[in-house]
């Protein structure tokens, strides 16, 4: 039937459940679009494909398809091909010679066959390919086993790509000698992939190297760094001074101690309008070994950490942090401009750090602009497993005006919530649970009763409790409190 549509130009097959596409498919010469997206079953592309010199769109996204077309090149109009397919297995050889290619989301490193690699899938492809835009995964770097940095410059002129993911697989360490001693490959094979200065969003998967290329500092134009599970990775390059810079990501980076090798003390560390000037969205997750942003020279005293702390620069836009698996980390930079905040299995100095600047106790008069109401946006708060919270100081608390949910789960050291409750005339929703030892001893219902906005309460796991402080609620859930005695009136 297709056939016989001769002067068709656009054909969509998107979710249509082909099971195969028919060689009769390279008699439609004049196709310029075909959409066969989401057609698991469809396994392989007939080579009649490539007589199909006038297609520009080929969308490939969801099918089952393990290998395109070897005479790939000959469809010289091709623009978009759109090859998000999870069962791809290698690239075609000659890929590179579509030099109007715009679209390519996916490309598959071949895997070398002894010491010579496979023809059709060499990383080498994408050479030509400097029309390319948008988005660009590269995938399977681990089977790069030789990389030297003249070679690999093949990002550098793609001035339209706005997203590069760079992906390895974990192997065991992979090193080559050279004349500085034993280098990483994954090391200079990154640092061979540097991409355009335009380039907006980077992501890194389990590069294996120890240190990240300098070169991820002088990308001016990045809105969005992802490095996930860079196990090995010790050393990041400063980020600090990239403008645009609105999201930070770090995941799984177990070897690292510090965000930032520069080492700060009370005489080097001093406030910077231009320190993470842009950043909006920070997530610290699973980096076991992270100590502090900075490595500290030494330990101060109780007056010296206060000075220090006076001096810390802070995020002056930042508005939405995580920290989760991170137990050893106690120093960070300021945040007083929190919207969202989520604590798992970290310490609370972080965030005790940025409420005692809260108190007004130790603001220099030449900073104080930045910290006139900080925390007063916080509008969410989720504290999970830090094991050194026993409570939060009261004058911070009365700042936090904007807070409208409150969790606090498996706190082990947390006795009683925090004075100055009665100040968070936002707060909605307050969830308490496995905190053995919470005990509001000194019975703060007058405090509560000021909390006008408080619906929901929900407190269970807190066996030392015997009466809960209540408001004004809507909602009430109280389980797994054995020795709750009374309910106020």
């Amino acid at each position: 039937m297709l056939s016989r549509f001769k002067c068709l130009h656009s054909l969509n097959l998107s979710g249509s459940r082909v099971r195969e596409l028919l060689s009769s498919i390279g008699k439609l010469k004049h196709l310029r679009y075909l959409d066969l997206s989401y057609n698991a079953d469809i396994k392989k592309l007939p080579t009649s494909l490539t007589r199909l010199r006038n297609l520009q769109t080929l969308d490939l996204s969801g099918c089952g398809i393990n290998e395109l077309p070897r005479d790939i090149e000959k469809m010289v109009s091709l623009r978009h091909l759109i090859d998000k397919c999870d069962d791809l297995i290698i690239m075609p050889c000659n890929l590179g010679l579509l030099t109007n290619l715009q679209t390519l989301p996916l490309f598959k490193v071949g895997r070398s066959n002894g010491s010579t690699f496979q023809k059709n899938c060499e990383l080498s492809e994408l050479n030509g390919l400097n029309s390319l835009r948008g988005k660009l995964t590269i995938k399977n770097l681990e089977h790069m086993e030789k990389a030297t940095t003249p070679t690999l410059a093949i990002l550098e002129a793609k001035q339209y790509l706005q997203s590069l993911k760079l992906k390895w697989e974990p192997i065991d360490d992979n090193v080559v000698s050279d004349d500085r001693g034993e280098v990483r490959i994954d090391e200079i094979l990154l640092e061979g992939l540097k991409p355009h200065p335009n380039l907006k969003r980077l992501s890194i998967f389990c590069f294996g190297g120890v240190k990240l290329s300098s070169w991820l500092s002088s990308i001016t134009n990045l809105t969005s760094i992802n490095l996930v599970d860079c196990e090995r990775c010790q050393h990041i390059p400063p980020l600090e001074q990239l403008p645009y810079l609105k999201i930070l990501s770090l995941r799984g980076l177990h070897d690292l101690e510090y965000v930032s090798d520069q080492g700060m003390d009370s005489s080097s560390c001093t406030p910077s309008t231009t320190f993470y000037q842009s950043l909006k969205e920070l997530k610290l997750t699973d980096c076991s070994k992270l100590l502090g942003w900075w490595r500290r020279d030494k330990d101060n005293d109780d007056d010296g950490e206060m000075t220090w702390l006076i001096e810390l620069p802070s995020f002056p836009c930042l508005s939405k942090l995580t920290i989760n698996g991170c137990p050893k980390l106690t120093s960070m930079p300021l945040y007083p401009s929190l919207e969202e905040l989520y604590l798992e299995d970290t310490s609370s100095k972080p965030l005790q750090q940025t409420m005692k600047l809260v108190t007004g106790v130790a603001v220099a008069p030449s900073t104080s602009s930045c910290f006139l109401v900080p925390l007063s946006r916080l509008k969410s708060m989720s504290i999970e497993c830090v094991w050194d919270l026993e409570v939060l100081p009261e004058e911070g608390v009365k700042k936090l005006t904007a807070l409208t949910d409150l969790k606090i789960v498996s706190c082990p050291t947390l006795f009683q919530l925090f004075r100055g409750i009665g100040h968070l005339i936002s707060l909605q929703n307050i969830i308490i649970r496995d905190c053995h030892d919470f005990f509001d001893e000194d019975n703060y219902d007058m405090q509560w009763q000021g909390l006008r906005s408080l619906c929901c309460l929900r407190l269970s796991g807190l066996p030392a409790m015997e009466s809960p402080p209540l408001g004004l609620l809507q909602h009430l859930v109280i389980w797994d409190c054995h020795n709750l005695l009374v309910l106020p009136e």
